[in-house]
């Protein structure tokens, strides 16, 4: 720790510990109180208003002993390596996982009050069990326990209070039970007697059933070859009703056209045709067959007087498909030709017209290109005059510089430039102005820091403040009056911060605040 008993105010705030509001003291304040160091940083350490209970939002580590003599409520994990002594009962909300073995002695850790125990494996022997236990909580549980049981005590079957042993010899000690005994004895010689004799019937019954067995065998198998031979009379019955209806069919359109044919011939006049009527077109016939045998005669003659071999037949098929394809490709570019032509003349003459505007425009704009070159050469000569007179012009798209007093009737402005705070830091852009606003947000602590500084600026920032807002400067970039850096006055009130430089290192500022 340092000593500050030689040091200011100034030099040593950095190392105080105070409340987040250090303007009014705890007993004014409600809730959980943060503390922080004399710039503001947050340590992670709470203060209730109220209970004055302590809360630790980080890790705390501990190296040595720690005496607590009230209540500890963790959230989160408690990792302990070493021992682990307590005085008194802990009541854990929620799983107790432990990485190795819980050694318990009647010294130091003597009961366990649990409602429910799962065990897996219980390794060693149960010394004692104190008080009443009760194994499984359905009828249909098994307990199953290997080994010798002993029971030195009573025990409770169907209600008797009395141990076993005194139980069957109390049974064994009366007369009821060896009138019983002897009563069972002669009931199961009568029941043996009767069992043998009930062998012997049952062994008649069984040969009996052999044979019925059998002779059902034999049964359902000639059934069964029955069945099969009435399936087959069956099938052959159906096709032979198929083919006995086609039969059937055939027969009445036979007799139809018989009867019909008999009708015909009824009909007919045995005199229709005479004889020579008949010779005479017999004749008419022959003559007609031999005018068309000397035709064919010819035929053949020229038939056989042609060459079969002066082409194939396939070859000339190959030929006339090739030239059908000739011809249809010929009379496709044909007609995309003639598109294409009709096409050309259509933008020969829109083309035409688009020339003739073409060197109509190129006119007019040479004459405007005489004209702009006339005046550019005036407004250069006016350029060159203005030069000669101040020795260079000022643009007001580029920088400018200004040597020699300059005098502005009139006021000059800036533009006022927003800053966005971007990860919890403000980021003074000397670049981009001389004028600045940030709003500070709520319950965080804000970074300023500088960029782009140029030696001779003025910057002034204004700063709109908010509730439980902090603020660090960098000290990099940024020297405060005597150090002190810069705290944010009381919420929605504004602060001005204005600044100089001298070079492109530093800002140098001071503050103003609550202007309310």
């Amino acid at each position: 720790m340092s000593n500050l008993k030689d040091l200011f105010i100034s030099q040593s705030f950095f190392g105080i510990i105070n409340l987040e509001n250090s303007t009014q003291p705890i007993t004014s304040q409600s809730g959980d109180i943060q503390l922080q160091d004399g710039i503001g940083t947050n340590l992670g350490i709470f203060i209730n208003a109220s209970t004055k209970d302590v809360t630790i939002s980080n890790k705390l580590n501990v190296d040595d002993t720690v005496d607590i003599d009230g209540d500890l409520d963790v959230t989160g994990n408690i990792y302990l390596s070493g021992s682990w002594i307590h005085t008194g009962s802990i009541d854990v909300k929620g799983d107790v996982t432990v990485d190795g073995n819980v050694s318990a002695n009647i010294a130091t850790f003597d009961t366990v009050n649990t409602r429910l125990l799962h065990v897996t494996e219980e390794s060693a022997s149960v010394i004692f069990s104190s008080g009443s236990n009760i194994l499984g909580d359905e009828n249909t549980d098994t307990q199953t326990l290997n080994g010798s049981v002993y029971i030195p005590f009573k025990e409770f079957l169907k209600g008797n209070v009395l141990d076993t042993d005194t139980r069957i010899n109390q049974k064994q000690n009366s007369g009821s039970f060896n009138a019983y005994t002897q009563s069972t004895d002669i009931r199961l010689n009568n029941i043996e007697s009767f069992t043998s004799s009930q062998e012997n019937i049952n062994s008649g019954y069984n040969s009996f059933t052999e044979s019925v067995d059998n002779k059902f065998t034999t049964l359902q198998s000639y059934t069964a070859s029955v069945d099969n031979s009435l399936s087959s009379l069956n099938a052959f019955t159906s096709s032979q009703l198929v083919i006995n209806s086609g039969y059937n069919s055939f027969t009445q359109s036979a007799n139809t056209r018989i009867t019909a044919l008999e009708n015909f011939s009824t009909s007919l006049d045995n005199t229709f045709v005479s004889e020579a009527e008949f010779d005479v077109y017999t004749s008419s016939i022959e003559v007609e067959q031999q005018v068309q045998d000397i035709r064919l005669t010819s035929l053949e003659t020229f038939t056989g007087s042609l060459s079969f071999d002066f082409v194939d037949t396939s070859k000339f098929n190959t030929y006339t498909a090739s030239v059908d394809s000739s011809l249809s490709s010929i009379n496709s570019f044909t007609a995309s030709a003639d598109v294409s032509i009709t096409a050309l003349n259509v933008y020969t003459a829109s083309q035409d017209v688009h020339n003739s505007a073409i060197n109509n425009f190129t006119a007019s704009q040479q004459s405007h290109n005489s004209a702009v070159n006339t005046f550019t050469e005036s407004v250069q000569s006016e350029v060159d005059a203005l030069v000669a007179a101040t020795s260079s012009y000022a643009r007001l798209d580029i920088d400018n510089s200004f040597s020699g007093n300059q005098t502005i009737d009139g006021y000059v402005n800036g533009n006022v430039e927003a800053i966005t705070i971007t990860s919890q830091t403000a980021s003074i852009d000397c670049s981009t102005g001389n004028f600045f606003t940030v709003t500070l947000p709520q319950g965080v602590d804000t970074h300023f820091t500088a960029d782009n500084i140029n030696a001779g600026q003025t910057v002034s920032l204004k700063v709109l403040t908010n509730t439980n807002t902090t603020a660090s400067i960098d000290v990099n970039s940024i020297r405060m009056l005597a150090g002190a850096g810069y705290t944010p006055t009381q919420a929605n009130s504004i602060d001005i911060l204005t600044f100089s430089s001298f070079d492109t290192s530093f800002l140098y500022g001071v503050t103003g605040k609550f202007f309310s």
